[in-house]
């Protein structure tokens, strides 16, 4: 009896205010420096995001206790934007600088997946947040793709209930994962000290 009057409880806290759009603020993550500061100082433009979501009215749906879809869960800013930002402090954070659109070298990024939800159990509900996006390193003066690397941020949590509150926390670490992910990249930091390589001598 006990069970059923905490799985009640937790439906009614889950889908209370389940209806229309509740939009959370996230926070841009202060990553820490990492393996990109290992490679020299680069000027880099961190060109716009492009959002390639099925779906980028929402970033995650709110439900009732039988799963059936009341309402969105939105964010004030863009998604896109959002995923901007934290390249940006990637990047300063890890002693590079950033450039704009007459710059030579830029991260070209592409945002895969942007989603929150949640599964509720007996007792409890596990909250998960993903952020996916395809970040290459360009060469706009040759036209060249440098490097390409796929990086995915994610958190999850099991709590006795929550609502926007939580929903913020838990996408707020998925999106610090995304940002230290990249940080991390021994791939990209590698592209990042080619671009101060010598170039080859021509033969006469």
């Amino acid at each position: 009896m006990r069970r059923i009057f905490l799985a009640l409880a937790l439906a009614v806290s889950i889908s209370a205010c389940a209806t229309g759009t509740t939009n959370i603020t996230l926070t841009t993550p202060q990553t820490r420096p990492a393996v990109l500061a290992e490679a020299p100082s680069t000027r880099i433009d961190v060109a716009g995001v492009t959002d390639s979501r099925s779906n980028t009215g929402r970033i995650g749906d709110k439900r009732n206790g039988y799963g059936m879809v009341m309402g969105a869960v939105g964010s004030t800013q863009p998604p896109a934007a959002i995923v901007e930002q934290a390249l940006e402090q990637v990047m300063t954070a890890n002693n590079h600088v950033l450039g704009g659109a007459e710059d030579r070298y830029a991260l070209q990024t592409t945002l895969r997946t942007f989603w929150f939800d949640y599964k509720t159990g007996l007792v409890t509900v596990e909250f998960f947040g993903t952020i996916q996006a395809e970040v290459a390193l360009v060469d706009r003066t040759t036209g060249q793709t440098l490097y390409t690397e796929t990086f995915e941020g994610y958190n999850s949590e099991r709590t006795g209930g929550g609502l926007s509150r939580t929903w913020t926390r838990i996408m707020d670490a998925a999106l610090a994962d995304f940002a230290t992910k990249v940080s991390l990249s021994e791939g990209l930091k590698a592209a990042l000290a080619a671009t101060h390589a010598p170039a080859p001598a021509t033969g006469s």
